[in-house]
């Protein structure tokens, strides 16, 4: 039986034949920090006569917590490899 690696259609991982993407979740849990991360603000110093309140404020935030989210990740992968580096 051959390997054959699968990509996802929206986001394009590398994915095994059985895996499926969690990149839809990810959005999802995105938006949501992002919205609440917008209605502090938007309480808290108002909307900037409209300005906060455009589309594109909304995606720079989205696109925050996404990048905020990997970077995340990347440090508990290199934490775990020190710590396995510290062991051996």
């Amino acid at each position: 039986m051959s390997y054959i690696p699968k990509t996802c259609r929206l986001c394009g991982a590398n994915l095994d034949p059985t895996e499926s993407c969690d990149c839809l979740e990810k959005a999802d849990t995105a938006t949501a920090r992002a919205r609440a991360k917008l209605q502090h603000i938007l309480d808290r110093e108002g909307d900037a006569n409209g300005e906060r309140r455009c589309p594109e404020y909304l995606e720079a935030l989205i696109r925050e917590e996404v990048l905020a989210a990997q970077a995340e990740n990347y440090m508990s992968v290199e934490r775990f490899r020190s710590l396995n580096r510290a062991v051996a």
